[in-house]
């Protein structure tokens, strides 16, 4: 029998707005969060139950940055770099080698 209304049986997803969400995105970017986790916070806080699919296209939807694609421009890397060199305390990043 064909389903009409074009709904499936899980309903309507009332998703928070996108600055909400990608300032929580942000927040679990910096603590580290593995994706079983996104998914409790996202339930506990707006009450959104997703699968681990859907909170992907939501990341790659709202373009956060993550621990391996941040968006640091060249000159902030290089900063970066700099910052560990000086910081090195059993001389490992000298240059030379």
């Amino acid at each position: 029998m064909p389903n009409i209304a074009g709904k499936n049986q899980y309903g309507d997803k009332l998703y928070p707005p996108d600055d909400e969400r990608r300032a929580e995105f942000d927040q679990y970017t910096r603590e580290s969060l593995p994706a079983p986790d996104q998914l409790a916070r996202l339930e506990a806080k707006f009450g959104l139950k997703i699968k681990r699919s859907v909170l992907y296209q939501l990341h790659k939807r709202l373009s956060n940055s993550t621990v391996r694609k941040n968006e640091l421009d060249e000159l902030d890397m290089s900063q970066a770099v700099i910052n560990v060199k000086e910081n090195d305390i059993m001389g490992l990043w000298v240059l030379g080698k």
